[in-house]
């Protein structure tokens, strides 16, 4: 069948060419170009589940009974489930975009789909995030790498220091580092350094890459203590902490380091 118009698509197979469909019955139909019109919304889900798909994969899910954009124009929520984040269909370069139902907050990706397009997960434009939570710190460590960071553009890291109460001669030295692969990490903010008879603080830096200047930087080593590396950036992050002791055994350092990532 070719060259339906306003009309109702009959259950069962049907290889369709270019058409205006009113609704589509139960049944595989297998469709080209499509103008989808109805009165309630653009896209939509009576019962919430998947909305559009190729092959097994699914292209747009609702969480219930939830449409892009309804009648009156008002947007409501887009979801995407975890689980689906990792179904490519091999369209490469797509991302998600909506706006939450609540507060019509803009929404962006927080993952890159990668080689193909899978549903992603969204996110808003701020966001805090945790490199390392609050807690007594006695030796030297890596903290856990946040990733799918790539398409923020800057980044303030907060640096809080609650209590270094043990020797003159404990030191603590505080980084910040950026991966571009995973692997290698380059460092990026080196607060300042604390040492074991200093009182609480709090120490911020920022980095944004808006305006990267003309020289190269060499980033083989660490940047001295105090120095913020603002142009290097990268789709992960981490915290890093060096803890020395003076010999009493006793170093001990509780702080904390979080970046409002925009």
């Amino acid at each position: 069948m070719t060259n339906w118009n306003d009309a109702a698509l009959p259950a069962g197979d049907n290889n369709i060419g270019d058409v205006d469909i009113v609704s589509i019955a139960a049944g595989a139909n297998t469709i080209g170009d499509v103008r989808i019109r109805g009165t309630a919304s653009l896209l939509y889900s009576a019962t919430g589940g998947d909305i559009g798909s190729i092959g097994a994969q699914t292209l747009l899910r609702t969480a219930s009974a939830q449409n892009l954009k309804n009648s009156a124009g008002a947007y409501e929520s887009v979801y995407s489930p975890v689980a689906d984040a990792q179904a490519a269909t091999g369209l490469a370069g797509v991302q998600v975009m909506g706006y939450n139902a609540a507060t019509l907050d803009r929404l962006r990706t927080i993952a890159s789909s990668g080689a193909g397009l899978g549903v992603q997960q969204v996110g808003t434009l701020g966001e805090l995030i945790t490199l390392a939570a609050s807690a007594a710190r006695t030796a030297t460590a890596n903290g856990t790498p946040v990733t799918g960071l790539g398409w923020r553009s800057r980044y303030i890291i907060l640096f809080d220091l609650t209590v270094a109460d043990t020797d003159a001669g404990d030191t603590l030295d505080v980084y910040v580092d950026v991966s571009l692969d995973g692997s290698t990490w380059l460092n990026a903010v080196h607060f300042t350094q604390i040492i074991g008879t200093d009182a609480a603080s709090k120490r911020y830096a920022v980095l944004d890459p808006s305006a990267p200047g003309t020289a190269e930087i060499l980033v083989t080593a660490d940047a001295a203590a105090g120095v913020v590396r603002p142009s290097l950036f990268g789709p992960q992050m981490r915290a890093r902490w060096a803890i020395v002791d003076a010999g009493t055994d006793d170093a001990s350092f509780t702080f904390s380091v979080v970046t409002y990532a925009i």
